[in-house]
C-alpha cells in the first residue's frame, strides 16, 4: 500500500486499512525490534503500542516519504523507549 493510498482510505474510514496495514506492519516492527534484541513478549507488546500509535496519529503522516519509512520510524522509536525502560529497571534492581 502506498502512502497516498493509505491516506485517502483512512479519511474516508476505510477499516479494511487496518487488516491490510497489520501484515506489513508486523513485519516492520519484527524487523526494528530484532535490530534492538528485542524478542517474545515485548516485541508483541511494540507491536500492538506501534499499531495504536499509527491509527491514532495518521493524519500526522504526510506522504512526503514512503508510508514504510514513516512506519518503520515510528517502530524504531517504540523500540528504543523499550530499551529505555528495561534500562531503567535494570537500574532499580542494582
Amino acid at each position: 500500500m502506498e502512502g497516498d493510498e493509505f491516506l485517502r482510505r483512512m479519511r474516508l474510514g476505510d477499516a479494511s486499512v487496518f487488516d491490510e496495514l497489520m501484515p506489513i506492519l508486523e513485519k516492520l516492527v519484527h524487523g526494528a525490534c530484532s535490530s534492538f534484541r528485542i524478542f517474545d513478549q515485548r516485541r508483541d507488546d511494540v507491536v500492538q503500542d506501534v499499531a495504536l500509535k499509527v491509527f491514532r496519529q495518521w493524519k500526522s503522516y504526510e506522504s512526503q516519504s514512503k508510508l514504510s519509512t514513516w512506519l518503520y520510524a515510528i517502530a524504531r522509536n517504540r523500540c528504543l523507549d523499550e530499551l529505555r525502560q528495561q534500562n531503567r529497571m535494570k537500574n532499580r534492581t542494582v
